[in-house]
């Protein structure tokens, strides 16, 4: 599965939020996506896969907000609506609701969520658990991100890192320790 773009769109038709991963995708390619929701009569009905020139256009619909994921090639659809409400209900998880206006509130969080998830258009780490270990919630809980991290001298000084973002090969300080030098 590859995902060129992600586009959030509100129930009135502006686009809030895209993320681009392989190339910039131009906005107007939602024109395709605007004339179908023009179309349909509820928004439940706009047709989940559009095809526009060399571009497959891929929807959900969710809590008053449309995800569009672009792609430029022939994908697994269903891969991609599973992907998009993963990224729905990691929002919902992350920001107890799901709205345009949570996030908002919460931007910096959406793109490092979106980056974990999707590396360079393929998915990565969508598992909630893997996600919450890496990225905090709010500016509050990033400060414990590193559980034990103290300033010191206008730096900050890591005391254990997350498990998910160590690396098997041991360390040096972790070699000392199990020889009985520190």
């Amino acid at each position: 599965m590859l995902i060129n773009s992600i586009f959030f769109i509100n129930h009135s038709g502006d686009i809030f939020l895209e993320k681009h991963w392989r190339s910039i995708v131009s906005r107007s390619i939602c024109d395709h996506f605007f004339d179908a929701q023009t179309k349909a009569v509820t928004p439940e009905d706009v047709p989940p896969i559009i095809t526009a020139n060399k571009n497959y256009l891929i929807s959900i619909y969710r809590e008053k907000i449309y995800l569009v994921a672009v792609t430029q090639m022939e994908v697994q659809p269903l891969f991609v609506v599973e992907f998009m409400h993963r990224v729905m209900d990691t929002f919902t998880e992350y920001f107890d609701e799901c709205t345009e206006s949570a996030i908002k509130d919460n931007i910096i969080v959406v793109y490092q969520l979106l980056e974990e998830m999707l590396d360079n258009g393929f998915p990565l780490a969508t598992e909630l658990n893997i996600l919450t270990e890496l990225i905090k919630a709010s500016d509050h809980h990033k400060q414990s991100c590193f559980h034990g991290n103290r300033k010191r001298r206008g730096e900050l000084r890591v005391t254990r890192i997350p498990a998910v973002q160590r690396s098997l090969a041991t360390t040096r300080c972790e070699v000392r320790k199990q020889r009985g030098l520190l």
